[in-house]
């Protein structure tokens, strides 16, 4: 699967997705659209994306606002928090 973020310099026509692939554990599904919180662990670089294997997943409520804004220090931790998949 793929985790997807929207980093927005201006609006969110100028918004730019950044993409994980995702590794599930055995059994576990995540319905499109759903916010996540993942515990993962890097596997290194795969053709075109970064690649990840979960450990834990867990639905969270969608943030206030869905964008990642890039604006210091704060986007940064903000954007580990969650993400959608897509």
């Amino acid at each position: 699967m793929l985790l997807t973020r929207f980093s927005v310099r201006c609006c969110a026509a100028d918004a730019i997705p950044s993409q994980v692939a995702l590794a599930l554990p055995p059994g576990t599904e995540v319905p499109e659209g759903e916010w996540v919180d993942v515990v993962a662990s890097w596997d290194g670089p795969v053709p075109g994306t970064a690649r990840l294997t979960a450990q834990s997943v867990s639905p969270v409520p969608e943030p206030d606002d869905p964008y990642e804004l890039q604006a210091g220090p704060q986007a940064l931790s903000r954007g580990a928090a969650a993400a959608r998949r897509r």
